[in-house]
């Protein structure tokens, strides 16, 4: 589906959730923030591998290798095979993009400025303890077993 007009936020949440996957170009929106948005509704994200740093392969997402339509195709055909696979990338998908908001984004930023100004020796003293990782991710080797056989 492309829509040419606005789209309710409350709308395209549904959609999200409820399609197949979502499609994320990064040539054309190089942020993630379609990504993230379908993420936090619970959807199934296909994005390249440009360094998107919220995704993460068959965790929470399908990072697409090359511009080859059959990849996404066998991708679906295997989340459609395995729905359980669909099913824990959306829950994941929600856990992980919770944890990438504005508020989270913001001090990441302002954490790696201040880093920079001690580096340079504008700002003095030691910084504060990094705080430990807001989420795990679980052990996937077994879905991705799953995934080369297919």
């Amino acid at each position: 589906m492309l829509f040419k007009f606005h789209t309710p936020l409350n709308f395209l949440r549904a959609l999200y959730r409820v399609v197949d996957g979502v499609l994320t170009n990064s040539g054309h929106e190089p942020f993630g923030i379609v990504g993230l948005e379908a993420m936090a509704a619970g959807g199934v994200v296909y994005t390249g591998c440009t360094g998107e740093d919220y995704a993460t392969h068959f965790v929470n997402s399908i990072m697409l290798e090359t511009a080859d339509p059959m990849e996404i195709v066998s991708y679906a055909m295997y989340l459609r095979n395995f729905p359980e696979e669909g099913i824990r990338i959306r829950e994941a998908a929600r856990r992980i993009a919770h944890y990438f908001t504005w508020e989270a984004t913001v001090q990441n930023l302002i954490s790696k400025l201040e880093n920079q100004a001690r580096t340079q020796g504008i700002l003095m003293g030691q910084a504060k303890p990094m705080p430990l990782p807001l989420f795990e991710i679980e052990d996937v080797s077994t879905h991705r077993s799953n995934v080369e056989a297919c």
